[in-house]
């Protein structure tokens, strides 16, 4: 499957409409069902965790996934660029856990300081991939662990289904950029010399009046998303050419939707990153 990066018209101040879109989503993030203890645990249990780790959770959002792991290592750290989701995950502190207001690709970390780097559910709001893996890659130790984790786009996807998947994601919200794929996750890691060391997918479930309600999507997003997402339901076969990429089905009388996820991880090399040129 190959992805499409979408440029809209507030690239230029493109991190002010993730700030934006944010602002008041931390309650609902918290309950999402991305983000069941099943979902966090799925992870943890991915991530070399020691008791002796000192870890990084970059754009950690609510610090849901930080709390999961400051039991089990000496430290973590939690960054992310919205003010109002570092501010909500300071009401839940706990004794080793920090939270900082950091942009990814300019981290305020001296070079080597973590032994496990990763970032769950952010680079498809990113723009510049390159710059923030760079970044992971600088403030991780030689040897160190590095992860993403991301909703990506089903390898058995024709193109013309991806479109529909990402003009319906960018309908919902504004902050989006494009879904990544597993190959290109992949690519990214090879390109910067990350030795993979674990690759895995699974699915979640998530009931669609949740999805629309996350970003609060107006009535006129509603319709132009439902239409899709209600003929896919129709006619859900490949040749009806109303496939979305979400899989909408009943459970228990409600229309919910399927996300695909990937996971990668790997080792972080001796070699630092050279320093990247800023435009």
């Amino acid at each position: 499957s190959k992805s499409y990066p979408h440029f809209n018209g507030f690239e230029s101040n493109h991190i002010g409409v993730v700030q934006a879109m944010v602002r008041k989503q931390a309650p609902k993030l918290e309950s999402s069902k991305l983000n069941k203890p099943s979902r966090i645990k799925w992870l943890l249990e991915r991530l070399p965790l020691k008791s002796d780790s000192v870890v990084l959770d970059l754009n950690c959002g609510t610090g849901i996934v930080s709390r999961a792991i400051a039991p089990k290592v000496q430290k973590v750290v939690g960054t992310d660029i919205s003010r109002h989701l570092t501010e909500f995950a300071k009401t839940k502190p706990m004794e080793n856990l920090d939270y900082q207001l950091a942009e990814a690709a300019e981290l305020p970390f001296e070079d080597s300081t973590f032994d496990v780097v990763f970032s769950r559910f952010s680079f498809n709001y990113l723009m510049h991939r390159e710059e923030v893996i760079n970044e992971m890659r600088r403030v991780c130790k030689p040897g160190g662990h590095i992860a993403l984790m991301e909703r990506v786009i089903p390898d058995e996807l024709d193109e013309r289904t991806i479109s529909r998947m990402e003009f319906i994601e960018r309908v919902r919200d504004a902050s989006h950029v494009y879904f990544m794929s597993p190959p290109e996750m992949n690519a990214l890691f090879k390109e910067n010399n990350i030795e993979i060391t674990t690759k895995e997918t699974t699915t979640c479930a998530e009931p669609y009046e949740e999805y629309l309600a996350q970003t609060n999507v107006v009535p006129k997003d509603r319709a132009a998303i439902s239409q899709f997402i209600y003929g896919n339901m129709v006619l859900p076969e490949a040749e009806s050419n109303h496939k979305t990429g979400f899989y909408p089905h009943l459970i228990d009388d409600e229309i919910t939707l399927t996300h695909h996820i990937a996971l990668i991880g790997g080792t972080n090399p001796a070699e630092k990153p050279a320093p990247m040129e800023k435009e």
